[in-house]
């Protein structure tokens, strides 16, 4: 939607665990999907990293996760939304030292 509304004019989904494994990019039109690309621990340092590399210019980060992590990085200089799929009770006991934090609830 953001694409399509003229929000911003590139999507980038990068896929990451202790690495970016994977990366799309989407501009206005095309149809995002989403795959998996490995899994396993999560180390979130080497992202900002690559996407400071890779995208400086990025206007924000939506960080799909369960926030589990063995380290958070550095805040990459634009504004961070940690999008949380966990239960209620961890993710109100975790707190980034950047961007804000929201629950996502998965239907089961």
């Amino acid at each position: 939607g953001a694409l399509d509304q003229g929000v911003c004019d590139q999507l980038v989904v990068a896929y990451a665990d202790t690495d970016v494994q994977h990366a799309d990019e989407y501009e206005c039109g095309d149809i995002v999907t989403c795959e998996a690309y490995s899994g396993g621990g999560t180390a979130f340092a080497n992202s900002f990293r690559w996407l400071q590399e890779n995208h400086p210019d990025a206007s924000c980060v939506i960080y799909l996760t369960d926030m589990i992590t063995s380290e958070w990085g550095e805040d990459p200089g634009c504004p961070v939304l940690w999008a949380a799929f966990l239960d209620e009770q961890t993710f109100a006991q975790i707190r980034p030292p950047f961007g804000d934090s929201i629950h996502v609830s998965v239907g089961r």
